[in-house]
């Protein structure tokens, strides 16, 4: 049973932060599926905690269409630590522009590793 005090109250003691990178890591439980940090909103429903950080520093998300005819607005950390639910690492995106930058990052490190193995 999840606790009736609201998640955003919850959120603030399950985050240590890192000095050297500003991320504010969680030390809640994480999802199975993708690793992300979850935190319960209601009786049965989990919520990405960097997703609950985001909305209370910046309001919901927008419900209107992107404007690049994407399908629907993503969040991306731009400080590439998916455990990190510091809203101010945490950017809106369309669905398109958080696929090019997956893809520009993995032809990043492709590139390092090619490097790296010379």
């Amino acid at each position: 049973m999840t606790s009736s005090t609201p998640a955003i109250d919850r959120f603030h003691g399950k985050y240590t932060v890192n000095p050297a990178t500003k991320c504010h890591e969680w030390t809640g439980s994480i999802s199975s599926q993708a690793g992300y940090p979850t935190i319960g909103i209601g009786r049965s429903k989990p919520e990405y905690a960097y997703r609950v950080a985001w909305t209370a520093a910046n309001g919901p998300m927008p419900t209107t269409p992107p404007p690049d005819g994407s399908w629907r607005w993503e969040l991306h950390h731009d400080c590439e630590n998916k455990r990190c639910v510091n809203a101010d690492h945490v950017v809106l995106l369309t669905n398109k522009q958080h696929a090019a930058r997956h893809k520009a990052l993995r032809a990043a490190r492709a590139a390092q590793s090619m490097l790296e193995a010379a």
